[in-house]
């Protein structure tokens, strides 16, 4: 299957006008995959904000979902640009979580995308430390994710109350 998810994959960025330099298929999990690929064409790949990095993982899960008739999830990866962003992510949260700790005070972040929260939250879950946690907050849209100072939270049994903040940013205005 490896070899034939690699053929696939080769062929439809062909298609593209996209020259790869390497493609290599790794099977993470039953149905999970990571491709890694290496291309002078990378900008074309993730341009705008990844939208069409997002679009081609999409449609890779559709063909092969389609020829395999099953479910895949792919973990898609050029010139290693999600891994430079990955880290570049959590020095962020980490001068974040320095700020929290050192202000005493919960930190707002700023929006982010389902996928970048869902690793802001494994990311701190992993580090471990006792004193803090983190939170999504509000709906669609307006989904923010917030570090939370865990001696912040006061639990009476019922409910849990955090402490009140105000913090206005040009979002905000």
């Amino acid at each position: 299957m490896l070899e034939e998810i690699k053929k696939i994959s080769s062929e439809f960025f062909e298609k593209m006008w996209i020259k790869l330099d390497s493609l290599e298929v790794i099977q993470e999990w039953e149905n999970i995959f990571f491709l890694r690929i290496s291309t002078q064409d990378s900008g074309l790949l993730i341009w705008n904000h990844w939208t069409v990095f997002e679009a081609i993982q999409s449609i890779l899960r559709l063909i092969f979902t389609k020829k395999f008739g099953k479910t895949f999830r792919f973990h898609f990866e050029i010139n290693d640009y999600v891994h430079n962003k990955d880290e570049k992510l959590f020095a962020f949260i980490n001068r974040e979580i320095a700020r929290a700790k050192e202000t005493g005070r919960n930190m707002k972040l700023p929006k982010f995308s389902a996928y970048e929260r869902k690793k802001i939250h494994d990311y701190v879950w992993t580090l471990n430390d006792d004193e803090i946690m983190t939170e999504s907050r509000w709906e669609k849209e307006e989904r923010r994710l917030y570090i939370i100072l865990k001696k912040n939270i006061r639990d009476n049994y019922t409910k849990t109350k955090i402490k009140l903040e105000i913090d206005i940013d040009w979002d905000d205005i």
